[in-house]
């Protein structure tokens, strides 16, 4: 997983032009919102996803509030009948035929791709459908799913198993109260096993039933590349995605859930301590959040069998490109270089 830094106490300042996208994004989504689609019944390992699922979407509420750490919140059971907002597209391989990435970068990744997310066109691409470990960055579709299942206010109690995970760590301890959107900071930001634990063992009913729902949504987006085994990226044969769907998850996020793009994009961020758990000072391992003007965390991963993982994006203009880098040495170096080449393709 992600190699955990030392932080100190530094206040929160999340990527000045989250704002500004967010508003050009709303404009764009008359276009493509309120289309809703059923995915089929699921039934995995005998367990029923029953319920209401929530898609929050564009207009998903950025929650600020505690819950009274002496109640907390019941969470909202999964769907066994999937609904989400249409799929934000697949890529356009056929452009990249008619216009080749003649003079990109060095790319040192053992699969990679490049689209740029308002044409859907790919810019470059390297094994863009070759399944492999996917490392932190399985952690977006984790992010979703949990808002799916419940609301980032909802209170929840760390379980002592979730703090048994290694070797990122948000810091969390067995019994501590947070809320669902302090425990997704520290996913997004720490890249913490702990968080992720503690998200599928609390939102969805069951660990099991939170990484069914990860398959069914997989399945419903058009993942056909990918299947998760946990809710965090450890090495698992069972867990595997490519660069074209973790492209495709990266887009989804950016359309319909801005919570969780705001915290991928958040350099850092202080969760003042209370009676109900400690403070906590994390800070993203995404290295591109300090000197990539306009760039978008997504999601950093690093597993033996994964290698180094990105997921990053950057707007400028009215383009947004994403970069998908999947067991990578220098990523961030490759990165960067690769955003520049895509915004000179993309005009």
């Amino acid at each position: 997983m992600d190699q955990r830094r030392n932080s100190a106490f530094v206040s929160i300042a999340p990527a000045s032009a989250f704002t500004a996208r967010r508003q050009r994004r709303r404009a764009r989504a008359g276009r493509d919102r309120l289309l809703l689609m059923a995915a089929s019944l699921v039934i995995l390992g005998g367990v029923w996803l029953t319920g209401g699922l929530a898609h929050h979407g564009a207009s998903a509420r950025l929650a600020t509030s505690r819950v009274d750490a002496a109640s907390p919140a019941r969470p909202r059971p999964v769907a066994a009948v999937l609904r989400l907002a249409a799929p934000p597209f697949s890529w356009d391989y056929r452009w990249l035929r008619t216009h080749p990435s003649t003079g990109a970068p060095a790319n040192r990744s053992h699969g990679a791709i490049m689209v740029e997310l308002e044409s859907g066109h790919v810019l470059f691409s390297r094994n863009p459908h070759q399944r492999m470990a996917t490392a932190s960055t399985a952690k977006l579709m984790t992010a979703m799913v949990a808002l799916d299942a419940t609301d980032p206010s909802t209170l929840v109690t760390v379980p002592a198993a979730a703090t048994l995970v290694e070797p990122n760590v948000m810091g969390l301890s067995a019994g501590e109260n947070l809320t669902v959107q302090d425990v997704l900071t520290g996913l997004l930001l720490d890249s913490g096993n702990d968080a992720a634990e503690t998200l599928a063992a609390t939102t969805a009913g069951s660990r099991a039933a939170f990484i069914a729902a990860m398959n069914v949504k997989a399945r419903a987006m058009g993942l056909t590349d990918t299947h998760f085994a946990n809710p965090s990226g450890l090495d698992d044969p069972g867990q595997y995605s490519s660069p074209h769907d973790l492209a495709l998850m990266a887009a989804y996020v950016y359309r319909h859930y801005p919570l969780v793009e705001q915290l991928a994009t958040t350099r850092n961020a202080s969760i003042p301590g209370s009676a109900a758990h400690k403070a906590f000072a994390p800070i993203n391992l995404n290295r591109m959040l300090w000197t990539y003007p306009g760039a978008i965390g997504f999601k950093t991963g690093l597993t033996d069998n994964a290698g180094t993982c990105l997921v990053v994006g950057a707007h400028r203009g009215t383009h947004t490109i994403v970069v998908v880098e999947m067991n990578d040495p220098l990523i961030f170096t490759d990165a960067t270089t690769m955003v520049d080449f895509g915004f000179r393709r993309a005009g």
